[in-house]
């Protein structure tokens, strides 16, 4: 209720409402440093997983043309028997 509907609050009381409403600023100070956590969490694992892609594509080109080598060579030494 608000303190217009109720004209008449004890100390204890308004003791409760204030310390109430300072453990939800609180819990919601926390909540917020949480989420920023998790967004930067977020943010690095998103980095670190593009990086892992980009290496694992360049390291799968590169055994690629080694490979398309590989056959070529394989295909010379077979036509010279």
């Amino acid at each position: 209720m608000l303190a217009k509907e109720m004209p008449i609050i004890d100390e204890a009381s308004k003791t409760v409402y204030e310390v109430t409403a300072e453990e939800h600023a609180r819990q919601l100070l926390k909540a917020r440093q949480d989420q920023i956590r998790c967004e930067n969490d977020a943010k690095l694992y998103k980095e670190r997983l593009e990086k892992r892609c980009a290496e694992a594509e360049q390291a799968y080109e590169e055994v690629k043309a080694e490979n398309e080598e590989l056959k070529r060579k394989l295909e010379e030494l077979l036509k010279n028997k």
